[in-house]
């Protein structure tokens, strides 16, 4: 049998994760399951295989600082 969590509780999930909250810290904050975090993001397509990749992460090169600005 399905738990449906309250319309807030859902509003709540989308928002804090916008905001970079992880899902412990959600489950956390809303005092529900991590696993209900969960299955809200992925049902309201935040999370999973339809989501693009996130960007990779830019590494640092220590010749950047020797080449002077580039404008």
């Amino acid at each position: 049998m399905a738990s449906w969590l309250a319309m807030d509780k859902t509003q709540g999930i989308i928002q804090l994760f916008a905001v970079g909250m992880s899902e412990r810290q959600i489950a956390g904050t809303l005092d529900i399951d991590r696993k209900s975090v969960d299955r809200e993001l992925r049902l309201q397509g935040q999370k999973g295989p339809n989501r693009p990749p996130a960007p990779k992460p830019i590494k640092f090169n220590e010749n950047w600082l020797q080449k002077g600005p580039i404008f």
